[in-house]
């Protein structure tokens, strides 16, 4: 009892001293979605930041306390307290993932953009107009499309992987407010190998895809501005041909990277030493791809994704755009529907013995699709 008293006094004892002054506390950056940010008597730094009312993530993030302490700490600070009401108003656009990979990138990249909680719906934190970024798994998506409100959904930009005309739904009766030449979508080419890293591509990547959409011209800037090659096309259609062609690196490389008794080998290491691999797969799901593009836009692409040495020669500068890049397995089986799994829906028109057999080494079995 007695060591309880003590306790609570301290606490009491460290909130009124943070009042007037600045306490530094060091925490794991993944906890940070628990804090906002607390440097009494003022927030303005001049660091890149990303911040909203309730969650709010420093480039630096040692300067963290519980978020339940939000009303003591404005209730000392008149410029927190007149900025946190500002925070939304002036953002220029959400992301949604925003604590993964490629999301913490866009977030960190984007200007003064604000992370979207999961018990907050995405378009409620900016005005209309704004983007909204998303960077989630494919399986995710849908999910992500009916939590936004409706009139917002056009503001979406998907930097995800998976086939645009699939996860939108654009080939079913279209009830989710969508318009496929408003919303923006892109085919990324380019590596974040941990939560905060760098972005690893060079001149040998291809360049990321984007659909002529409301903000395409947004994510081009962004990306650009860390020098990642963008191209801008006309419709829907070439982003999924794109998405398509990439679909072949998603599925191969992580198989091929984690079908050694050894341990899991680069992305780099496959091309050099399993070469003969690639072709073997290549002659089975470069004819599995065009047969899956045929379904989305029939007619369209008389040459598909390419011949197979023209897929060859893109799977492998992507490769060594980011050679020492190993695919998560656990992360390739979650989203197996969505990688392999379109491929092996083609199956009854393109046999594809040595994929499935793969698949069977890596994961022990063929997951549902």
């Amino acid at each position: 009892m007695q060591m309880l008293i003590i306790a609570v006094a301290f606490y009491v004892f460290t909130i009124n001293i943070l009042e007037c002054h600045s306490i530094i506390f060091s925490i794991p950056a993944a906890a940070s979605s628990r804090y906002i940010s607390a440097r009494p008597p003022s927030c303005h730094e001049p660091w890149i930041r990303s911040r909203h009312t309730h969650h709010r993530i420093f480039q630096h993030q040692q300067y963290l306390l519980p978020k339940n302490d939000l009303c003591m700490l404005n209730a000392g600070c008149n410029d927190c307290k007149q900025s946190d009401s500002q925070e939304v108003s002036r953002s220029t656009g959400e992301v949604v993932g925003a604590t993964g990979r490629i999301g913490s990138f866009l977030l960190e990249s984007g200007g003064y953009l604000v992370p979207v909680p999961r018990d907050v719906q995405p378009g409620s934190l900016t005005d209309q107009g704004c983007p909204i970024f998303v960077s989630v798994p494919t399986f995710q998506i849908s999910n992500v499309i009916q939590r936004t409100l409706p009139a917002r959904r056009n503001d979406l930009v998907f930097v995800t992987n998976g086939i645009p005309s699939d996860f939108l739904g654009l080939d079913d009766d279209n009830d989710n407010f969508i318009d496929e030449n408003e919303i923006t979508t892109s085919v990324p080419y380019f590596g974040v190998l941990g939560v905060g890293e760098e972005v690893i591509t060079n001149e040998l990547s291809p360049n990321t895809i984007i659909n002529n959409g409301r903000h395409a011209k947004t994510l081009a800037d962004l990306l650009e501005s860390s020098n990642i090659g963008c191209e801008i096309v006309d419709g829907m259609k070439e982003v999924d041909a794109a998405a398509v062609q990439k679909l072949i690196w998603v599925s191969i490389m992580w198989l091929l990277c984690h079908d050694c008794e050894e341990g899991p080998i680069t992305v780099a290491q496959v091309h050099e030493e399993k070469s003969g691999q690639v072709d073997q797969l290549l002659e089975e799901l470069v004819p599995a791809a065009n047969h899956l593009l045929e379904k989305y836009h029939h007619g369209v692409f008389k040459k598909g994704v390419g011949s197979i040495a023209e897929v060859k020669k893109h799977l492998e500068d992507y490769s060594f755009s980011m050679p020492i890049s190993i695919p998560a397995r656990m992360k390739a089986i979650e989203e197996f529907k969505f990688r392999n799994g379109y491929l092996l829906s083609m199956q009854n028109s393109v046999p594809q013995t040595l994929h499935r057999k793969l698949v069977r080494n890596v994961v022990g079995y063929i997951p549902e699709y």
